[in-house]
C-alpha cells in the first residue's frame, strides 16, 4: 500500500484489516503523501489544471496517520516527515534533466518536456498541498 492510503476514504476500517492480518509481531513500513500545510492535492488541481484529479486524495497529516495506526491496534516504531529530502532530490533531479546532454539525445522533447513539467510541477506542490512521510510499525501496542 505504498503512496496509496492518501487514496483510502475510510483508512480507520482498512488499517484495522491490515492490522488484524499480520501475524502476531509483524512489521509493517510504508511511505504516504501526507496533506500540505495549504490542504489536499484535491485544492492543488485549480493551480495545476490537468495534473491532480479531484475528489481521490484523502490526505492526512502525519499525526492524523499516526493516530489512525494507533487506533487500528499499530504501535508506531518510526514515523517521519522527508518532504525535505524529498524536495531536494526533485530539484537535483530536474537540474540533471535541465542539462543533461545524453537525455535530450536519448528521449523525444516532447517527452523531455513533459518530464520537465513533471518535477516542476511536483516542485511547486511540494509543502503547499503535499507532505511525504515514512512510518514503521508493527501489530499491537506494547
Amino acid at each position: 500500500h505504498n503512496e496509496t492510503i492518501c487514496h483510502w476514504n475510510n483508512k480507520d476500517i482498512a488499517l484495522e484489516k491490515l492490522c488484524r492480518f499480520l501475524k502476531k509481531t509483524g512489521m509493517m513500513g510504508f511511505h504516504d503523501w501526507l496533506k500540505g500545510d495549504v490542504g489536499s492535492l484535491n485544492e492543488a488541481g485549480g493551480d495545476f489544471p490537468g495534473t491532480y484529479g479531484k475528489n481521490v486524495w484523502f490526505q492526512n497529516t502525519l499525526e492524523e496517520n499516526l493516530r489512525f495506526l494507533e487506533e487500528a491496534g499499530f504501535k508506531v516504531v518510526h514515523a517521519e516527515d522527508l518532504t525535505d529530502r524529498v524536495d531536494r532530490s526533485l530539484r537535483a533531479r530536474l537540474k540533471e534533466l535541465e542539462i543533461s546532454k545524453i537525455y535530450a539525445k536519448a528521449a523525444s522533447e516532447e517527452y523531455r518536456q513533459k518530464s520537465l513539467r513533471y518535477f516542476r510541477v511536483m516542485i511547486e506542490t511540494n509543502y503547499k498541498y503535499l507532505r511525504y512521510g515514512r512510518f514503521v510499525c508493527i501489530r499491537g501496542r506494547i
